[in-house]
């Protein structure tokens, strides 16, 4: 019975289309409950609603871990024994993740104006965090853009995103000059045949940066700006949430950094900050008192008589 068991793993997994990620989480979940149905003398076919729990339980799992290994017995039983299997119906609710580091503008300035463009190494930083800035690109994605997806001219970055698609990213007259600073000292270090946009600079020297490598950098830049650990997904926050502070459109913001959807963008944008508020106070509004949002020329910024 095991062993049929674990054979119809093999099959789910490889028929799954899952992410290899994926395949290997889901892999591990499920070579536990194939042992443990195993002690209990259970078959698959015979596993009532309450026995998912019951796994759940004997492991001891909790919170996202809890809701992840239920996903992955789920989707095996939908597949080896049809939806309208009775383990399906149990529920385990998800906890909402807790709201990620964001940057805010002061420590955004604070990081830039920590950046010594006297090295080679500074040069490159500045591109890269201005340009993860601009286009909220992923730490896997800044790492394989190459050189010549770069649009100089519209100022624009074609890379392959996540999901294996070709996705855009646009970037400012600032971050193009940037750019344009790094792009001949990387003509001079790159080793022949690299075609990536951003390579080691001290380390590796030459060669493509990897994610590994970006992540040091940030931990190095964090350290120096005096804002601790930062990572390279930060910034991928940041660009959401400050793109909104400025006032852009949820739906732009959705294009700007290829999320599939709205509700993405929300989960991006939790630390948006709730002060900005103030400035569509409805009292202020009401009173017709400078700065107020809605009112001619209102931009939050209080304003002196002429």
């Amino acid at each position: 019975m095991l062993f049929a068991m674990l054979q119809g793993i093999n099959d789910f997994l490889d028929r799954s289309g899952y992410a290899q990620t994926t395949q290997e989480l889901y892999r591990y979940y499920l070579l536990h409950f194939a042992a443990w149905m195993g002690d209990c003398g259970l078959e698959t076919g015979r596993l009532e609603r309450d026995g998912l729990a019951a796994w759940l339980d004997a492991f001891g799992w909790q919170g996202d871990t809890r809701y992840a290994a239920a996903c992955a017995v789920k989707a095996f039983l939908r597949y080896a024994c049809g939806s309208a299997h009775p383990a399906l119906a149990c529920k385990v609710r998800r906890r909402k993740p807790r709201p990620q580091r964001t940057l805010t503008c002061a420590q955004v300035q604070a990081l830039l104006e920590s950046i010594n463009t006297a090295r080679a190494s500074g040069v490159r930083n500045l591109a890269l965090v201005t340009l993860m800035l601009d286009t909220g690109f992923r730490a896997a994605e800044v790492c394989r853009l190459q050189a010549r997806d770069m649009d100089m001219q519209r100022r624009a970055a074609w890379v392959i995103v996540k999901g294996g698609e070709w996705g855009l990213g646009v970037y400012c007259a600032y971050t193009a000059a940037c750019l344009a600073a790094w792009l001949p000292v990387l003509e001079r270090l790159a080793r022949p045949g690299v075609g990536a946009l951003f390579i080691g600079v001290e380390t590796h020297a030459g060669w493509p940066l990897t994610p590994d490598g970006l992540r040091s950098t940030f931990r190095a830049l964090g350290k120096r700006a005096g804002l601790g650990l930062i990572s390279p997904h930060d910034l991928r926050r940041t660009f959401c949430t400050m793109m909104l502070a400025a006032g852009a459109p949820t739906r732009l913001v959705q294009l700007a950094g290829r999320w599939s959807s709205l509700a993405m963008v929300e989960r991006y944008s939790r630390m948006l900050d709730t002060f900005a508020a103030v400035r569509y106070s409805p009292v202020m509004a009401a009173m017709g008192l400078p700065g107020a949002m809605g009112l001619p020329g209102g931009d939050g910024q209080e304003r002196k008589n002429p």
